[in-house]
Formats: C-alpha cells, sequence, structure tokens
C-alpha cells in the first residue's frame, strides 16, 4: 500500500510541477526515449502509474519502484529544458521584426524576420507568422508562450493580436517596472529602449561583467554595464544603412552600395571607397569606443556585439575578443519572460 501512496503523491507533484495532468500524459507520449538506456527491472509499474492503474504491491519491487520515479523527476526536469514551455519571442525594430521560438535554456530553435510595416494589420501579420511556422514545420500548439519587445510602439498592439489569432496566447510585453534583475542608473530609467534593457538582461545571465552591448541595427548603440550589473548607460548614433541611405541621398554622384568590405582599406575607386568607409570606418569606430570605454571605466569589460549587421563590420575590428551573438536579445526575452511569469 505505501508504494501505491507514495506513486500517487509524487504523480501529483509532478502533475503541479509540470501545470497540468495532461501535459505529463502528452510529455511520455511524445518522449519515450525518456526511458531508453534505464537498466532497472520492471519498467512496467513506472509506465501504469500515467495510465490510471497502480503499482504492484510486492515489497520485492519497491526500491526499483522508487529509483524509477525519481529518474523519472530528473528526466523530466531536463525534458523541461530540451522541450517543453518553448515560448515566442518577438523583436519589433525599425527595419525588420525578429521572431524565434526560444526553448528553456535559451536556446533559439527557429529564427524568422519579416519587414516592418506600420501600414499593415494585425491578420496581414498573422498570416505571415503562420506561413512561416509552416516553412519551419513548427506546430503552434508546441508554443506555450509569447512576449514581444518594440521600439515602434505603433505596431505593439497589431502583433499582440496576430499572436492571439495564431496561438490564441495573450503576449507579454516588455515595459518598464518588469522584473529584469537590471538596476538602470541613468536620468530616466523609463526612456531606455527596450531592445537596449532586453540586452543587457541578457548579458548579465550568460557573460561576465563589466560589459558592452553592441547593437547594429536601424541605429547602432552601445550599452555598459558594470561589475555590480548597474546598467550605466550607453551611446546612439547612426546605424551602417541609415548612414549610406543618407549618404547616397544628399549627393548626386555616389551610388548604392552593398554592404562587403573591398580588399584594400585604401579604395582606388568611388564604390570601393564607399565600402571601406562604411566596413572599416565602423570597424574602427566600434574599436576606439570601447577602448575609451575601458578607459572611463578604468577596467577591461567583455565586448558582445549583436544585431543584423554585427557580422558584417565585427570581424573586421582590431579587437579580437567580441563576441558575436546574433541570438542575444531573443534569449534576452527568454529570461525576462520566465522572471515575469
Amino acid at each position: 500500500m505505501f508504494i501505491t501512496i507514495f506513486a500517487q503523491k509524487f504523480y501529483n507533484i509532478l502533475c503541479k510541477y509540470l501545470k497540468s495532468k495532461v501535459r505529463i500524459k502528452k510529455t511520455i507520449k511524445f518522449r519515450s526515449s525518456l526511458f531508453k538506456g534505464l537498466r532497472f527491472p520492471k519498467a512496467e509499474p513506472l509506465v501504469r502509474i500515467f495510465k490510471g492503474e497502480t503499482l504492484k504491491l510486492s515489497i520485492k519491487y519497491l526500491i526499483t519502484d522508487l529509483m524509477h520515479v525519481i529518474i523519472l523527476h530528473i528526466n523530466l526536469i531536463r525534458m523541461e529544458t530540451d522541450w517543453c514551455f518553448m515560448i515566442l519571442a518577438i523583436d519589433i525594430g525599425n527595419t525588420n521584426i525578429v521572431m524565434g521560438c526560444v526553448d528553456k535554456s535559451c536556446r533559439v530553435t527557429s529564427l524568422f524576420r519579416i519587414k516592418t510595416d506600420i501600414s499593415r494589420t494585425a491578420w496581414q501579420y498573422a498570416a505571415e507568422m503562420y506561413g512561416m511556422l509552416n516553412i519551419f514545420s513548427i506546430d503552434k500548439k508546441s508554443v506555450d508562450g509569447c512576449i514581444i519587445s518594440s521600439v515602434v510602439p505603433p505596431l505593439t498592439l497589431s502583433i499582440k493580436q496576430a499572436v492571439s489569432i495564431v496561438f490564441q496566447l495573450e503576449a507579454k510585453v516588455v515595459v518598464p517596472g518588469m522584473k529584469t534583475g537590471l538596476n538602470i542608473l541613468i536620468d530616466n530609467p523609463a526612456s531606455v529602449g527596450s531592445d537596449m534593457v532586453v540586452d543587457a538582461v541578457a548579458v548579465i545571465n550568460q557573460y561576465s561583467v563589466p560589459a558592452v552591448i553592441i547593437d547594429t541595427g536601424t541605429a547602432t548603440t552601445f550599452s555598459v554595464v558594470d561589475r555590480n550589473k548597474n546598467y550605466l548607460g550607453g551611446l546612439i548614433m547612426p546605424g551602417v544603412m541609415i548612414s549610406q541611405e543618407a549618404l547616397t541621398s544628399r549627393t548626386s554622384q555616389l551610388p548604392k552600395i552593398s554592404l562587403e568590405a573591398p580588399q584594400k582599406v585604401i579604395g582606388k575607386n568611388t564604390v570601393d571607397c564607399m565600402k571601406s568607409g562604411a566596413v572599416y570606418g565602423n570597424a574602427a569606430m566600434i574599436d576606439g569606443t570601447v577602448d575609451r570605454i575601458e578607459n572611463e571605466l578604468g577596467e577591461k569589460v567583455t565586448v558582445i556585439a549583436t544585431g543584423g549587421l554585427a557580422q558584417s563590420i565585427v570581424p573586421f575590428c582590431k579587437r579580437e575578443d567580441i563576441i558575436l551573438d546574433n541570438d542575444l536579445l531573443l534569449k534576452g526575452l527568454r529570461i525576462l519572460y520566465d522572471k515575469n511569469t
């Protein structure tokens, strides 16, 4: 009788842990490999817990059954990291909307981008989301939550509605006052862009501090976090592409160019000169800015670069310790989702 009572109580604990009995049964059904590799005799009594039956009442199986239940508990925790509780993280930027499915361990399993367009409706964005899910063969039922970071306020509501249409979920939105674990030491903490906050949250949880975070998007931003995980402030400057657009639109003879490095810094024609300025010039700007930040802090920093253009610029920096993390913001969204759930 002791075994049956113990198993039932442990079953209830596991149900509470994974929110519902349905999820446990679903988990066991789709992850039968959970039991592979176990070398204990008589595994059937354990499985019967989930079929509404009871364990065998023989004292002979007491030790084996207890070990099975403990191992199941450990594997369910591990499985939660690998499979359960996947969320959709959405970064609404000025140029693109980046979406990714992120699991409990902050691993981004799928990533896609769509163009930012405030004239589009929630249903149009929902159609794009649904299409992307089909391309990546993602079952929408496998998404358990959603969180949004937005620097385009007019689009935030439309994307929330699109998420509700596709996933039947209420998306969280990164706003001032959320639990972040980050102490923001600037004049007006509420004025910090949500993308900069999310990046900093990811860094303090996954990298050593003090740190400098470089986000190369529509704008190029630098965020500085000290050794006590305080957000000290940063820099904001025109992004690489927006600078090129301004250059070509305000001049008569300078053409549009692709963002790729020429063979030499000293260009021999107009296009190579422009490419050199865009790539080597921005790389030198990153090197010089980080050096000045280190001088002001009086110590070395961990440098993490992210954003759509980072991989085009960072390889040409003289600093060899810059870490490229294109999924940094999505990881930060996952961390914020967990802190505020």
